[in-house]
């Protein structure tokens, strides 16, 4: 989904600017938005979130990172292809948390890395207040439809190539503080 925005087909285009992005720290492609899974130092899954209150800075910092890498004309582009795709994603309500890029490295997949960061994420919205987890997966990506569907996500519609799926968060089950007695 990134290629087509940032490097209009050109995945090498793309990764050069997520890369940069990243070491610009802010902003929605920046280090300090993401949260990654390590074994032994190196990064085997990352994931991402947006809610209601990720302020004025979050869109600028964004815009600014673009900026800096692309010529002006050339940004005008990737801002003009991130609308027309972003026009068929529906941002998080006040009560929902959205996640992004959840991506696991090809050689950790099926161990349960994916699993740990959404149960991550959840942790995020209770502590957000929000009562739903949201994420956009495309229609053909049925790998990930059929992981989302067995973590607990429901299908909630179909708008263009997206489908949007929905989780409610559960509660935090509180550890006994030793043995139940009677009164």
């Amino acid at each position: 989904m990134l290629v087509p925005i940032f490097g209009h087909g050109n995945s090498a285009q793309a990764a050069a600017y997520l890369h940069f992005a990243w070491h610009q720290a802010t902003g929605q492609y920046g280090y300090q938005q993401h949260w990654v899974a390590e074994h032994h130092q190196t990064v085997v899954g990352l994931v991402t979130c947006w809610h209601d209150h990720l302020g004025e800075d979050f869109g600028r910092e964004t815009l600014r990172s673009i900026s800096r890498f692309y010529d002006v004309e050339a940004a005008l582009d990737v801002l003009l292809r991130s609308q027309q795709l972003t026009g068929e994603l529906a941002g998080p309500g006040p009560h929902e948390l959205g996640i992004g890029h959840l991506a696991i490295h090809p050689l950790w997949r099926r161990q349960g890395i994916g699993a740990a960061l959404l149960t991550f994420m959840q942790q995020q919205a209770r502590q957000l207040s929000k009562q739903e987890l949201t994420l956009a997966v495309h229609h053909h990506n049925t790998p990930a439809r059929l992981f989302y569907l067995a973590q607990g996500f429901t299908e909630h519609y179909h708008h263009g190539r997206f489908i949007q799926l929905t989780r409610q968060v559960a509660a935090q089950v509180k550890e006994k503080e030793g043995p139940a007695r009677d009164c």
